[in-house]
């Protein structure tokens, strides 16, 4: 258990006809900064709600389809260091978004999480996802490596798949 790992939902997103959640998971380092794993959809209200808990310093894409609301988040926030999953400056998408990635994120943990936080490269052929392992709590947060879709909360035409 740990007071330092929070999640916001936000309106879910279509993708190729399916209606998907959207979450993001939200982790304060011991030194009070925080790190935004999937950012979700920005908002003032949501910024200054964060930032009762810790300045936002980290932005993290975590793997090449988990970024689509960080441009925004890059523009409100410009001092924020954005990281992301091996491959994702190579997409085209991210490119003509404007994106700004100031590291990619491989087999080493970055120095500035490296006392709470431990990242796993998943590495596959068409898959790229980086594991955030939070050592205080033994918490492991995935992103798509495991997806838990509760049935109930989707719709009717998504619930078969």
């Amino acid at each position: 258990m740990t007071d330092d790992i929070w999640i916001a939902d936000d309106a879910p997103i279509s993708v190729a006809g399916l209606v998907l959640p959207v979450r993001m998971t939200v982790i304060r380092l011991s030194n009070g900064d925080l790190v935004l794993h999937s950012p979700v959809r920005y908002s003032h209200a949501l910024r200054e709600e964060l930032e009762r808990l810790g300045p936002i310093r980290c932005l993290l894409a975590p793997n090449v389809a988990h970024w689509m609301f960080l441009p925004e988040w890059q523009s409100q926030l410009p001092q924020a260091t954005t990281f992301a999953a091996r491959g994702l400056s190579a997409r085209k998408q991210v490119r003509e978004a404007g994106l700004r990635i100031d590291r990619e994120l491989g087999g080493t943990t970055p120095e500035e999480w490296s006392a709470d936080l431990e990242t796993i490269a998943v590495n596959a052929p068409m898959f790229s996802e980086v594991e955030i392992f939070d050592r205080r709590s033994r918490t492991l947060i995935l992103t798509d490596l495991v997806q838990n879709l509760d049935s109930h909360d989707l719709p009717a035409s998504n619930q078969a798949l």
